[in-house]
């Protein structure tokens, strides 16, 4: 793919305000700031626009690629006891990052519809909201609606094909620790949710269900009892810890 300085501008601006910035303190708004000069804007998309190209067409040096597409590590507490990494990655890493899903999403089309509603869908999530109440009001004595939630699910996934920033072992900063990133997905990557919706696409293709629907990794399950027990196993089975990512 090739990204022209329009792209480049248009996904620095779609960064959320406060973002906050990686380990280099450059924030995602320093860059809208120093694009929107009217003196050297301009100038300066117009530079950034081959570094993006570059990164995109995956030539980076891997020496490099280990700290640009690293980050910083933050650990969340669930009240239940369990921790999720944040990683807040570099502004440049995160604006390749997006620059690559606009293109992606732009070329899905419905090609993930109508199971996954996750992304490339506007809405998706009262869609998905909605389908499954109309499936409650029409369910028979014998049918069973179950909810399911993949834990950890963007850190289980596999390596062995992904491109762009996880092609080598990328170092997170944590505290005063520095840990290399060998398995699964960043979360707070911009390509996190489109790369984790591609693998299970799958396994949710492969599901025997009357209704099945996700929104990223919480799936949602209805039929008869039996059919949803066998759809659950085989989700068991070969979840997204035991596939590769194809990118």
């Amino acid at each position: 793919m090739f990204v022209t300085g329009h792209d480049v501008i248009k996904a620095i601006r779609s960064f959320p305000a406060g973002s906050a910035a990686g380990p280099d303190g450059i924030l995602p708004q320093d860059l809208l700031d120093l694009i929107t000069c009217k003196e050297v804007g301009q100038k300066l998309a117009s530079a950034i626009t081959p570094l993006v190209n570059l990164l995109l067409a995956g030539k980076c040096p891997p020496e490099v690629a280990t700290v640009l597409f690293g980050g910083i590590l933050f650990a969340l507490q669930y009240r239940s006891g369990r921790v999720r990494p944040i990683a807040i990655g570099y502004a440049w890493r995160r604006l390749v990052a997006k620059c690559a899903n606009n293109y992606a999403v732009s070329q899905l089309g419905d090609t993930l519809l109508p199971m996954q509603l996750g992304v490339a869908t506007p809405g998706g999530c009262d869609a998905a909201v909605h389908a499954t109440r109309r499936y409650m009001a029409t369910m028979t004595d014998d049918s069973v609606l179950v909810k399911l939630d993949f834990s950890n699910a963007f850190n289980c996934l596999h390596r062995d094909r992904i491109l762009l920033s996880y092609g080598n072992a990328t170092s997170l900063k944590f505290g005063d620790s520095t840990i290399l990133s060998e398995e699964g997905l960043q979360q707070g990557d911009p390509l996190g949710p489109l790369l984790f919706c591609l693998t299970i696409q799958s396994i949710l293709q492969s599901l025997s269900s009357e209704l099945v629907l996700a929104y990223m990794d919480h799936v949602t399950l209805g039929d008869s009892e039996s059919t949803v027990a066998d759809d659950i196993t085989t989700i068991a089975n070969i979840g997204p810890i035991k596939l590769p990512l194809a990118a």
